[in-house]
């Protein structure tokens, strides 16, 4: 088969080989440039090799390369093919042939997002029509990203204004109202969102946990219901235990945390919340048993020696004490706590 030229690239590449000259930093630059260039083509030959969409994308796009719905499907399918570099030069040039279509504006934006670059996510939607509520939404989310907090307001609330029963505008302007502190109003959007929507795993975690710092029991609520929503992930159920350990339950968190062991018996965090509740206790053997299991799980969670030296040292066993003093130090230098009782235990 005639090898296919990846016409995306032609006009990047003659601009560059015709560069010419200049600095050493500027020739070094542009060597750069072309080698990276080359590595992208490689890269779309091969996926051009394999996907018999892209192929056929290209060979349309090789004869129409100003046809801007070929660029965005062929983009499309470059960033689900996880190349984001050719991905980006299709949806840009989509954009540039095309820019009344939301869904260009939203498939780029999403891309570079996806690429840790939420700035350039932002300026793209701010340059888009705004009659569509998505594009709002997401604007939205990415200044919240972004901890533009007034402007991830005024955006969401442009697209709850085009359209009220929007769950995910609903859910990031909860998000906003959260981080600035705003609970009462936080909590109002996020039960929206969860009306309009009760399978938002995330908004439903939210309110919990929002709940939860206000000590009302329509936490426990919400965190069952996301640990319905996800029956492989304990967070929720974590998160429960803790509510009810938090609000002196204390038999009904230690059943928690045992039905959590049942579903994981890896999950360090249980078993370290458990020893916390034999030490209020001053049941000292049985937490440092939960503390051996929880340095055991977790090698080098520095607080689970600590405690566990802690217990130690209540049960007369100094030199067991010392050692996890010592242990805690070593993977976490700035331990005050173990620092101060490394000290005590060594004066003679």
């Amino acid at each position: 088969m005639t090898r296919l030229l990846s016409s995306m690239f032609i006009l990047g590449f003659l601009l560059l080989t015709a560069c010419g000259g200049g600095s050493a930093a500027e020739q070094a630059a542009t060597e750069k440039r072309q080698q990276a260039q080359s590595e992208a083509d490689k890269e779309l030959q091969d996926l051009i090799a394999r996907s018999p969409q892209i192929r056929l994308l290209s060979e349309q796009i090789d004869k129409d390369p100003d046809n801007a719905q070929l660029r965005y499907t062929r983009g499309t399918l470059l960033s689900q093919a996880n190349a984001p570099t050719q991905a980006a030069f299709d949806l840009d040039r989509a954009l540039q042939l095309d820019s009344t279509q939301a869904n260009y504006y939203l498939a780029a934006a999403d891309l570079y997002f996806s690429m840790e670059n939420a700035v350039k996510a932002a300026r793209i939607l701010e340059s888009a029509p705004k009659e569509d509520p998505a594009i709002s939404t997401q604007l939205g989310k990415y200044y919240f990203y972004l901890k533009q907090y007034d402007k991830a307001e005024a955006a969401l609330k442009t697209a709850l204004a085009l359209h009220p029963k929007n769950d995910q505008a609903r859910f990031w302007l909860g998000c906003t109202y959260r981080d600035q502190q705003k609970n009462d109003e936080a909590i109002a959007q996020l039960a929206q969102a969860i009306a309009l929507n009760p399978e938002l795993y995330n908004a439903q975690m939210m309110l919990a946990q929002l709940y939860a710092n206000q000590r009302n029991d329509k936490a426990l609520q919400h965190y069952e219901i996301a640990a319905r929503l996800d029956t492989i992930n304990a967070e929720a159920d974590y998160g429960k235990a803790v509510y009810l350990q938090n609000t002196d339950r204390t038999q009904e968190a230690l059943a928690a945390y045992r039905a959590i062991l049942k579903k994981d018996s890896q999950y360090t965090n249980a078993y370290y919340q458990m020893g916390t509740i034999y030490v209020a206790q001053k049941n000292y053997t049985q937490a440092l048993q939960n503390f051996n299991i929880a340095a055991r799980t977790s090698p080098a969670f520095a607080d689970a020696y600590y405690m566990r030296g802690w217990c130690a040292e209540q049960l007369g066993k100094r030199e067991d004490a010392l050692q996890d003093y010592e242990k805690t130090l070593t993977f976490e230098p700035q331990h005050a706590k173990a620092a101060e009782a490394l000290q005590r235990l060594s004066k003679p």
